[in-house]
């Protein structure tokens, strides 16, 4: 199972959710810069480079992030 930091959940929880970069960066008071090192994190922690599978992920394989 991915271990994600409480931060990499909220975030993957947003992109599920449908928010765009800049609602996210918004909401959690982020930088791009932040949220794209969050994002790249995620995306190595899981092997998954695609947005659209990202939130496919999220959503049925996610482990409680949602």
């Amino acid at each position: 199972m991915v271990k994600f930091t409480p931060r990499e959940k909220q975030v993957l929880s947003l992109v599920a959710e449908g928010c765009t970069q800049d609602e996210i960066c918004e909401r959690l008071g982020l930088s791009y810069h932040t949220l794209k090192t969050h994002l790249d994190n995620i995306r190595r922690k899981t092997g998954i480079n695609r947005h659209a599978k990202l939130v496919h992920y999220a959503i049925f394989e996610g482990h409680g992030v949602l």
